[in-house]
């Protein structure tokens, strides 16, 4: 099944963030999933979802107040699955230094960032 591109998900294992995750396979991408380590049950549930809708996943494992790990999350999404090309941070991540951070680090994928609040930058 083709693809229209890799989405990244914070706070995937449940909610709006799986929702969302949920919703954009269904729209056709491919999928890394990220939450909390006490999350990682739910994410390996949703990444079996997301297999059987015919969907690349991944789980990625990360504190996304901490820079050295969304530094990780978007190097490890980006080998696993390819060029990012949308980024769904939940709301509590849509601080302005947060923006500020996560499109930095994606820039060069030239993606989308998508936020809850529905801000959306590229």
């Amino acid at each position: 099944m083709s693809s229209l591109g890799v989405a990244l998900v914070t706070g995937a294992s449940q909610g709006i963030g799986r929702a969302i995750a949920l919703r954009l396979a269904n729209d056709g991408f491919d999928v890394a999933i990220n939450d909390l380590p006490a999350a990682k049950d739910n994410l390996e549930s949703l990444s079996q979802e997301l297999i059987g809708k015919g969907r690349r996943t991944c789980i990625v494992i990360a504190d996304v107040s901490v820079e050295a790990e969304v530094q990780s999350m978007v190097s490890t999404a980006v080998e696993q699955l390819g060029e990012l090309n949308v980024v769904c941070p939940r709301l509590q991540l849509a601080q302005i230094h947060r923006k500020i951070l996560i499109l930095d680090m994606v820039d060069d994928c030239k993606c989308w960032c998508v936020f809850s609040n529905g801000d959306c930058r590229r």
